[in-house]
Formats: C-alpha cells, structure tokens, sequence
C-alpha cells in the first residue's frame, strides 16, 4: 500500500517538474527571440546608412584629401572683387569693378584687344587709362568696334598700326607684329605726353596721366598729347572708351 503511495507521489512531482521545465524552457525562448529581434531592429532600423556616407565609404582616401584640399583652397581663394574705385589710390571712381576681368578668362571674341589690354595691365596700368587708350584704337583702327586691325595701313599708306604712327616720325614701326607694336607704345608714350600734355592740360605729365580715373578724360587726354588727332574725333574717342570699360570692366 505504501508503496503505491510512493509511485503516486513521485508520477505527480514528475508530472510537476516536467510542466515546470516546460514553463522555464518556452520563459528562456521567447526572451531570446525578444533579444534578438532588439538586436534586429537596433541594426537595420536605428542606423541606415545614407547615399552619402555610402558613397563615401567607397571613395578613394586620397580623392577626398584631394577633394578637401580643393575646397579649402577654395573657400580662401575665390573671393569676389568688391573694390569700390578702378584704381587704388582714387577711391573717388564711379564705377566700381565687381567682376572677374577678361585679362583673367580665355576670350576668343575679339583677340587683338584683349591682347592689348592684358598688356597694358600688365604695365601695372589702370582700367580708366587702358580703356582710354582702347578707345583712341578703336578710332584709329576698329571702324568704332573692339575687332582691332593692327596691320592696317591708311589709304595713304602713310600711317600704320594700332596707333596709326606717322612714318614721317615713327617709320622704324611700319609692318611691325602686334608685340613690337605694344612694345613701341610702351617705349614712347612717356615721353610723347610729356612734351604733348600741355595741349589736354597745363602741366600734364605721363605720371599725371596714368592717375586719371575716368575713361572719357584718359581717352581725351590720349588722344589730344599722343595721338594729336582731329579735335572732331575727340567725342567718339571718349565713347569708345566707355565701351571698351564696360566691355573689359563690366
């Protein structure tokens, strides 16, 4: 009899500890499947890369050093001109310069000009004088336009060049190429206005010329102590100059 006890008593703690094990083993899987979806979620929902940091995880270290260097370079370089006055030392000027110059761009449109006023800039000349100067050219050897003919000979074939020099005085230019032109201006225009000067100005010298800051005055100047040009032409002078500013200048 007591043993029958006993085998009862021990099929229901059997009973007992099996459904007890049971519990314990579906507690510990559900809170797995729990940590793992977490653990899911955590990586494709919390953090998905975007396009760019995709993309630059794959660049190339020394493209995006390249890439920063560019940019900083950039940032320090690239700066607009904000200059009020066309020369530095007359901040009285108008027309204030904002743009990148045509001496800076590769420009195809009219070659000879933009030659000869990179030239002229390069004299450390400012934009009122060699716009000045460019409108006396225009005169002599555009037809009014910036499309300069720099190997033209008057009708007379007395007169050459981009200035049209006399050969009476100056025929040693004659036939000369565009550089030796510039060149030959550059040599001569000094002393011209400072013997021809008085004619625009008592007391004009080539130092007070380049000090002037308007390009209607440069090209009046120009034309009267350089060029000694019919005073009919002075007006259309001067507008061309203004041209020739708005064109290189803007």
């Amino acid at each position: 009899m007591k043993k029958n006890i006993y085998s009862i008593i021990a099929l229901i703690l059997a009973v007992i500890l099996f459904i007890t094990m049971l519990s314990v083993t579906t507690v510990r899987a559900g809170g797995t499947e729990s940590s793992i979806k977490t653990y899911a979620t955590t990586i494709s929902e919390a953090y998905i890369p975007s396009e760019t940091t995709l993309e630059e995880s794959t660049t190339n270290p020394e493209e995006v050093i390249a890439t920063e260097t560019m940019t900083r370079e950039e940032s320090t370089t690239q700066r607009p001109e904000t200059s009020t006055s066309r020369v530095e030392n007359h901040p009285t000027t108008t027309k204030p310069t904002t743009r990148v110059s045509k001496t800076q761009q590769d420009n195809g449109e009219y070659p000879v000009a933009t030659y000869v006023w990179n030239y002229m800039k390069s004299l450390g000349w400012s934009d009122a004088v060699c716009a000045g100067i460019m409108g006396n050219m225009m005169a002599e050897v555009g037809g009014q336009t910036l499309n300069l003919n720099y190997r033209l000979y008057d009708s007379t074939g007395n007169y050459y060049g981009i200035c049209q020099w006399s050969s009476r005085y100056y025929g040693q230019i004659h036939g000369a190429d565009l550089e030796t032109q510039c060149n030959f201006l550059r040599d001569t225009i000094k002393k011209e206005i400072d013997i021809y000067g008085k004619r625009y100005q008592a007391g004009m010298t080539f130092e007070k010329f380049l000090q002037i800051d308007d390009p209607e005055e440069a090209a009046l100047c120009f034309a009267m102590a350089y060029e000694r040009c019919a005073s009919w032409t002075y007006d259309v002078r001067q507008r061309n100059a203004v041209k020739a500013y708005d064109y290189f200048v803007g």
